[in-house]
């Protein structure tokens, strides 16, 4: 037996930050999650696969719903036409609840209810091979634990279950149908089908293998790293073994391009050459791999160039410059550049001087030393009525870790040193 986990398609669903006058290449990201999913149904279709999980999201929003059902069914009637059944449940970005004129599908695809848990099963041959049980979402936001109304796993029988929630109160996710480990061991299952979280993750639970195939498509720059889905194929023990497949037609990563040892980036050429040898070293893997990449460079160092780049007009006309770089239909797309360029001081050499500069980074280092005195700053006059308003305090919430606020400090510190030094001058 073999079948094919998949979830959290997303269809519909459009990259974030595309700001680009090149309108093939923002067509190209704008179609990513439709090309995923149809390398999906291919990939089903060449594995001979006997059934496909989908475990949950398949659509992204009721806007564009329509759009996206009828790309799901032209998918789903492919893998009817292979004689390849299909079990879809709805997460929280597609629930049954959105769904009320939702297309007719093929009879071999399952569209599980949301009001109980059901078991169906899996026909190879004329024989019973294994049963998948699992439940939809009816409304967006389900906070039950859904995990404790499935059924035990038979002892005769492969059973697969299919959970669309959030394992263990994971960082960064919506704490939806949550559950743990201990939870999915108890049901004695062989596998668990899970969808929500956009990374690939497989833990041991029990018998069982418990997997998040991840997102077919990284969404946003978060999602870094190839995405794909997960086919898993029984040996003649028994046991189940997963495979992840790498489907997705546009890879996000993250780089970050800092000075070396000896380096000054003293010229505005020295900064290009080191995008030049990233893009290009992108496109070549761009070539080998058949996958374009969507950067988000991170520019980190103590250089001359801060004051070349310290308008955002400057800093636009580098980004539009490096903006995309082509091989055919492969492209390298930078989505945009984090600056972190800072004056070119010696911090070590100032905290050292009985001077006002000196006093001003001796303050900053013990800012950043004691959480007391850095929160001091963020907690009075202007800061605390900022805090004090209700709307901009959700806005302003990432400012009030203390990460943020060190680097907010750092950054005050080498601008006002930077004034200082160049009138000194």
């Amino acid at each position: 037996m073999k079948f094919l986990h998949t979830a959290d398609l997303h269809l519909g669903a459009q990259f974030k930050s595309i700001s680009l006058t090149d309108a093939e290449t923002a067509r190209r990201l704008r179609e990513a999650t439709i090309i995923a999913y149809e390398r999906i149904i291919q990939l089903a279709i060449d594995e001979e696969v006997d059934f496909v999980l989908f475990a949950g999201d398949v659509f992204n929003a009721e806007e564009d719903m329509q759009h996206a059902q009828l790309l799901f069914r032209r998918g789903i009637r492919r893998l009817d036409d292979a004689a390849i059944p299909s079990f879809v449940i709805c997460g929280n970005h597609d629930p049954l609840a959105r769904g009320q004129h939702r297309l007719a599908l093929p009879e071999s695809c399952t569209l599980f209810k949301a009001d109980s848990v059901t078991a169906y099963p899996v026909v190879k041959d004329g024989n019973v091979v294994a049963q998948v049980i699992g439940i939809s979402y009816a409304t967006a936001r389900v906070t039950e634990k859904l995990v404790s109304r499935f059924p035990m796993g038979s002892s005769t029988i492969t059973t697969v279950g299919m959970l669309h929630g959030n394992l263990a109160n994971s960082v960064g996710h919506e704490n939806y149908a949550p559950f743990t480990l201990a939870d999915l061991e108890a049901k004695g299952y062989d596998y668990w089908a899970l969808g929500h979280i956009h990374i690939h993750q497989e833990y041991p639970a029990g018998r069982a293998i418990a997997v998040y195939p991840g997102s077919p498509q990284g969404l946003d720059p978060t999602e870094t790293g190839p995405h794909g889905c997960v086919i898993v194929a029984q040996d003649s023990q028994g046991v189940l073994h997963t495979k992840f497949h790498e489907i997705c037609p546009v890879q996000w990563e993250s780089k970050e391009i800092t000075c070396s040892a000896g380096e000054a980036w003293e010229r505005r050429e020295d900064l290009e050459q080191k995008l030049d040898d990233l893009l290009d070293t992108y496109l070549t893997k761009a070539e080998a791999t058949e996958r374009s990449f969507a950067l988000r460079i991170n520019l980190t160092a103590r250089t001359p160039l801060y004051h070349s780049f310290s308008t955002l007009g400057a800093r636009a006309g580098l980004l539009e410059e490096y903006r995309i770089r082509r091989s055919g239909d492969l492209f390298v797309w930078v989505e945009q550049f984090d600056w972190n360029l800072r004056p070119d001081i010696d911090i070590d050499e100032v905290l050292l001087q009985p001077s006002f500069e000196g006093e001003v980074a001796r303050a900053s280092a013990l800012a950043a030393r004691e959480p007391a005195v850095l929160a001091s700053y963020f907690t009075t006059d202007a800061a605390g009525l900022l805090w004090s308003n209700r709307t901009l305090d959700s806005l302003l919430a990432d400012f009030k870790s203390p990460e943020v606020q060190t680097r907010l400090l750092e950054k005050a510190r080498d601008l006002a040193l930077d004034v200082l030094i160049v009138e000194e001058k």
